[in-house]
């Protein structure tokens, strides 16, 4: 009698572990390449603006300086 609960107790709990290993909630949402970028982005400003231009503008790595910091030339090439 004893040896009867057990299995029965057994079953059932091998039951409701596999009814809960296969509930599962919706599958994981697919994030969009700026999504991940930005993401990864989080604390660079910089690389997250560059993340919502068109990824093949994204390639190589950021200029070390803005347009605006570089010299101004202002008379002939050999100056």
């Amino acid at each position: 009698m004893r040896s009867l609960r057990l299995a029965c107790g057994l079953s059932a709990l091998a039951a409701t572990l596999l009814a809960a290993a296969c509930a599962s909630d919706k599958p994981p949402q697919k994030l969009s390449d700026e999504a991940v970028c930005r993401s990864h982005f989080e604390n660079d400003p910089i690389e997250r603006d560059r993340c919502s231009l068109d990824p093949e503008l994204r390639k190589g790595s950021v200029p070390d300086v803005r347009p605006q910091d570089l010299p101004i030339r202002s008379g002939q090439i050999s100056d």
